[in-house]
């Protein structure tokens, strides 16, 4: 043993070695074949090849030798030289190196990506064994081919311009995206990052990185699809005719679309953050409200409508549903609510409901109207057509006493139709509105004059007086012939109730709100209160005899309530049986003189700061009485007041004086109506304040006076207050 063995062995020296056996130092695994390669060499005398043999040092490590063993002689006996190199140290580099590409190509077997080299004319040199997994291509099927032989055709000329690129700097790297051939025939997106190593002594060429992005390629469609979507649903909910707002689960507001700001007026940034109860008008209950939430958090859908406030404190419906959004776990995370203005549509159909309630009324009115017509000319007619057919036949022979009887009977029937059919008429007038309502100043006292002469007759036969309790005064403003009516039947009815010998007393007096009450008193009969209840409907068929058998139209009271209703008045009646009755109605009041009215009845009208107004106002009125009534109202508010007669004079003034602030326009005038004319007025002028008003109105009339450009409607006669109220209404201050 020479010292570099004992060295390598780890002996402390040579007597350490001399005179052991090879066998004690030898590996166990490495027995058999010295045995063999010892027998080989002392038989033939010559030496083996290296071969690599593992020994044990003193040390107990493992070495690795490469021995070369050759047959000599020694001290004249036959011998074998062994020459030992300890190669430990390389074996355990390549051992290293081994597992290092084993363990590299493990890797690279299992990673998702495909791992691929170029050389510098694009030949593949490698590609890893997932190739296979991936696009369908063994390794052996690419190594040797063109590089770019998978790559899309549309794709090819922009990756070969990359590779040139690439080619031209060392160590740079470039990532791309094409289309990668599959061996199916069909082509997969790719991230494609491909780094120059050609001076790199281990790859020697371009290691490329083939990435598949198939699957983000189709999160990124589906993202792009989904924001398309979600854009096309932004669209159409910002452009909804109907309101859309989200929730949160207390309510809060955290979306609204712009329909929201146009019906509530509110913008988005007032609501945002805002409990939905911002809108609530305070009608709806708690159990209401209760049944709501409990129905959304349940997760189901919450149908009903709402009676909301806006901004401007303008009350409105709107019919709702609100539904819970839920996320991926179907749990709830906001509430969406759309809802819909419905006022216009519900105060459309109450208007429908009124109408057809009111045709309905009207229809079933008529029917008993005409059935009451039809029973009270039967009565009279046929009594009267009996006592003619009598009185014509030549066989029957009377003495003047009968002919006398049937003469009176022929009068009382000719005189009950026709009072019917007077009633009738004017009936028919007044329901088509052609009895030409014509409101004038008007002394009491002369009319109710006039209507105690048409009933004297009657009361002289029944020795009832008839008494007025009426000075000159009041003045009034009313329709004469509708008065006249109004206390002609009053009083016939007062006498036709009323016992032989009794009285009937008409009196007036100046009650509140600057009216008169009329009242017409007898000592008659009296009613009981279920007649009274019916006593004015229309239809009732009251079919009561007078005191003498005389006989009722059924008309007469409706008329009186018509007309009285139509003069801006009110009629009652208090009754006791066996104690009589008394008739109310009211009228409007002008008084004794219009100066007077001027100057103690006119409330001054005064704006917001307490100075009096002081207006130019235009009156435009055919009619004398009204104009002047009129201009006795405004007359303190008033300063400059002008008057027209016809609908061409007043735009012609509107044009010619630009300062003027109010115009009383009147609809019924000659030549252009006052509807026309304020169409016209508006042509130029939109601010001055246009008041339609009428001697008689009919459904809708203040919904046309609107629409032709009026600011306001009012009908006539109206009270001082009513004027007043209207002027502050548009002149606050």
């Amino acid at each position: 043993v020479n010292p570099a063995c004992v060295k390598m062995f780890g002996a402390s020296g040579l007597q350490d070695m001399v005179g052991t056996t090879l066998f004690d130092w030898l590996h166990p695994d490495s027995h058999q074949i010295i045995r063999e390669r010892t027998t080989q060499i002392i038989e033939s005398g010559k030496s083996n090849k290296p071969i690599e043999i593992q020994y044990i040092g003193a040390n107990g490590i493992v070495l690795t030798t490469e021995v070369q063993s050759t047959s000599i002689h020694f001290d004249g006996l036959p011998a074998i030289h062994v020459a030992l190199n300890d190669i430990s140290e390389r074996k355990r580099s390549e051992l290293a190196a081994r597992k290092a590409d084993a363990r590299n190509l493990a890797m690279i077997s299992n990673i998702s990506d495909v791992i691929g080299i170029l050389d510098a004319n694009g030949i593949m040199t490698f590609k890893s064994p997932n190739i296979e997994k991936r696009f369908g291509w063994l390794p052996e099927d690419r190594l040797g081919t063109s590089g770019f032989a998978t790559i899309h055709p549309d794709d090819l000329e922009y990756v070969q311009s990359i590779f040139s690129l690439l080619l031209g700097t060392d160590n740079s790297v470039q990532t791309l995206e094409c289309r990668y051939g599959c061996k199916d025939g069909s082509y997969k997106p790719i991230e494609l990052t491909a780094s120059n190593l050609l001076n790199d002594p281990t790859i020697n060429g371009i290691l490329i990185n083939y990435h598949d992005i198939s699957a983000r390629k189709a999160r990124e469609e589906e993202k792009q699809n989904s924001e398309a979507l979600i854009r096309i649903l932004s669209t159409a909910i910002n452009q909804s005719p109907v309101t859309t707002v989200m929730t949160d689960l207390e309510g809060n507001i955290e979306f609204v679309n712009p329909k929201f700001v146009e019906t509530t007026g509110y913008s988005a940034e007032e609501a945002l953050g805002q409990n939905a109860r911002l809108l609530q008008a305070g009608e709806k209950s708690r159990a209401e409200y209760k049944e709501l939430w409990d129905t959304i958090l349940s997760g189901q859908n919450w149908y009903g409508t709402f009676h909301n406030r806006k901004k401007s404190g303008e009350l409105y419906w709107e019919s709702a549903v609100i539904s819970p959004v839920k996320d991926e776990k179907d749990s709830i995370i906001h509430f969406l609510a759309v809802k819909e203005d419905i006022t216009l549509r519900l105060k459309a159909e109450q208007e429908i409901k009124l109408k057809n309630e009111e045709l309905s009324k009207l229809n079933a009115e008529k029917d008993k109207f005409f059935a009451i017509v039809a029973h009270d000319l039967r009565g009279p007619l046929g009594g009267f057509m009996g006592l003619t057919e009598m009185m014509a036949d030549k066989e029957q022979h009377f003495a003047a006493a009968d002919i006398q009887e049937m003469t009176v009977q022929l009068s009382r029937s000719a005189r009950q139709t026709f009072n019917l059919l007077e009633n009738l008429l004017e009936w028919s007038q007044m329901e088509n509105g052609l009895n030409g309502f014509s409101p004038q100043k008007l002394k009491l006292s002369q009319v109710v004059r006039d209507c105690m002469n048409i009933v004297s007759e009657s009361a002289r036969k029944k020795e009832i007086g008839v008494f007025a309790d009426i000075t000159d005064e009041p003045t009034v403003f009313a329709d004469k012939n509708m008065l006249k009516t109004v206390i002609r039947n009053l009083l016939s009815n007062a006498i036709k109730y009323t016992p032989n010998g009794g009285s009937v007393n008409i009196s007036a007096g100046l009650s509140e709100n600057n009216t008169v009450t009329v009242s017409v008193r007898d000592t008659g009969i009296g009613m009981d209160d279920e007649l009274l209840k019916s006593l004015f409907l229309v239809g009732a068929n009251i079919k009561r005899p007078g005191t003498q058998g005389e006989s009722s139209t059924g008309l007469g009271l409706q008329l009186c309530k018509e007309f009285v209703e139509k003069q801006g008045g009110r009629i009652w009646v208090e009754s006791e049986q066996e104690k009589g009755s008394v008739f109310h109605f009211t009228l409007p009041f002008l008084g004794n003189q219009e100066e007077k009215i001027s100057r103690e009845k006119v409330a001054e009208t005064v704006n917001a700061g307490g100075q009096a107004l002081k207006l130019n106002i235009l009156i435009a009125e055919d009619d004398e009485v009204s104009a002047k009534l009129i201009s006795i109202m405004v007359k303190k508010i008033g300063r400059e007041v002008y008057r027209v007669k016809t609908g061409a004079e007043a735009v012609e003034t509107c044009l010619k004086h630009s300062n003027l602030d109010l115009v009383f326009m009147d609809i019924h005038m000659p030549g252009i109506d006052g509807l026309e004319a304020a169409r016209q007025i508006r042509q130029f002028s939109g601010e001055v304040i246009i008041i339609a008003q009428t001697t008689y109105g009919r459904y809708g009339g203040r919904e046309i006076a609107i629409a032709a450009g009026c600011n306001d409607y009012i009908m006539k006669p109206y009270e001082l207050e009513t004027l007043n109220e209207m002027i502050k209404k548009h002149f606050p201050g």
